[in-house]
């Protein structure tokens, strides 16, 4: 547990910027949603200001309830008040109508900006990940130059820089060695598991799900590696005939358009189609409910800046089954996890991994009683969250 702050620090109204795409990211959506709801839930004076343009769709929890939204002008691009904007950034070196919306909501400083922001207040900077670094071939020359060129700007003028793992921070220090000490480490929960919704809702029956099945809740882009478990389920399916492979999140890769066409002609290649269901995006209360349900959640992702779907399964007592990567070693060697590590390049590594999961005697476990003990303990996990980004933030309003 962190140390308490020793004096109160008064009322601090934090600012979170979002313009654009943001409802499409579901990952992003997920993330806030989960920070958000562990401010929420803290006996802190922080209130949540949320700025964005007056036609965005955020989606955030509403249940949440020290979030306020604030729609405006200055965030529409191409709206006048935008294009003053830009304008005042190139005379006076900051954006003059943001500004004036922030500073009338009294916002104590603006957290989470994942790009240069043109303010005069105090600024917060998170970087997710740093996956350009090892996987470039994915990005393409110009998009990893860009993009190594905007995680060196965010080190130099930000205040603070949050990433969500020690591994992440060793990356920043490989970017600007000279700002690394602006980094800090902020490992998110997930929201708070309702035992009761998750424990009374079978999501099995809406998606004609029988027998067993190990489950994979990621969105399907080439680095997170689909590609190996199903070559696996070649040889998976002769010990388990009846083994399904469930997978969810959107079946679209903006930088891979032919991937998702590709996986679909090697499971019918491989005959093995009858063994695998891909469920697209589904609500967030199904994905819960096939986790419950599951042996197993796998991950079998090349890179993570910070897996949420390990989280979630943390968070019910799910086995995990995950890529041995840095990333995910530190997330689940943080707790009492059952975890199974493979390497993500060996088809034959994932199959060991795999047959030790499925051939654990599993009859004498009790759901309920798993998730009521798993969830009891995350509840310190998502106080932990919360604790260390109120002393960051505390760390650049008052100390900085």
């Amino acid at each position: 547990m962190y140390k308490k702050q020793t004096r109160d620090k008064g009322n601090l109204n934090i600012g979170f910027i979002f313009s654009g795409g943001f409802a499409n990211w579901i990952g992003g959506r997920n993330y806030f949603n989960s920070l958000f709801s562990a401010i929420d839930s803290y006996e802190i004076k922080i209130y949540i200001y949320v700025f964005c343009g007056e036609k965005d769709l955020l989606g955030f929890d509403k249940s949440i309830k020290r979030i306020k939204i604030i729609k405006t002008s200055a965030l529409d691009r191409w709206s006048i008040c935008w294009i003053l904007g830009e304008i005042t950034k190139r005379l006076v070196g900051y954006n003059i109508p943001l500004n004036l919306v922030l500073k009338k909501n009294k916002i104590d400083v603006v957290s989470h900006t994942m790009s240069k922001q043109a303010l005069s207040i105090k600024q917060i900077a998170w970087i997710p990940d740093l996956q350009v670094l090892y996987h470039p071939e994915l990005f393409g020359f110009s998009e990893s130059k860009v993009r190594l060129d905007g995680y060196r700007s965010l080190l130099n003028y930000s205040d603070r820089v949050i990433v969500s793992s020690q591994a992440a921070s060793n990356d920043c220090y490989a970017v600007s060695s000279k700002n690394h000490s602006k980094c800090r480490v902020l490992s998110f929960s997930v929201k708070q598991i309702d035992k009761t919704s998750v424990s009374l809702y079978d999501a099995r029956q809406k998606y004609k799900i029988t027998g067993r099945y190990m489950y994979i809740p990621n969105q399907f882009w080439a680095h997170k590696n689909h590609k190996l478990v199903f070559e696996s389920m070649k040889e998976l399916v002769r010990e388990f005939p009846e083994l399904m492979i469930i997978c969810s999140g959107s079946l679209n890769d903006s930088r891979n358009k032919a991937y998702i066409s590709e996986l679909h002609l090697s499971l019918e290649r491989d005959a093995i189609k009858s063994n695998v269901q891909l469920l697209g995006v589904i609500p967030y209360e199904d994905v819960m409910s096939l986790m419950y349900y599951s042996e197993c959640v796998i991950n079998p992702s090349y890179f993570e800046g910070w897996s949420t779907s390990v989280e979630e399964a943390k968070a019910m007592g799910i086995p995990l089954l995950v890529s041995d990567i840095p990333v995910h070693r530190e997330q689940c060697e943080q707790d009492n996890v059952s975890v199974k590590y493979f390497n993500p390049h060996c088809t034959e590594s994932f199959l060991s991994a795999a047959r030790t999961m499925l051939n654990a005697d599993t009859k004498s476990i009790n759901r309920a009683e798993r998730l009521t003990q798993a969830s009891d303990h995350y509840k310190l996990k998502v106080r932990e969250f919360a604790e260390k980004y109120v002393e960051i933030v505390n760390e650049v309003v008052f100390d900085a």
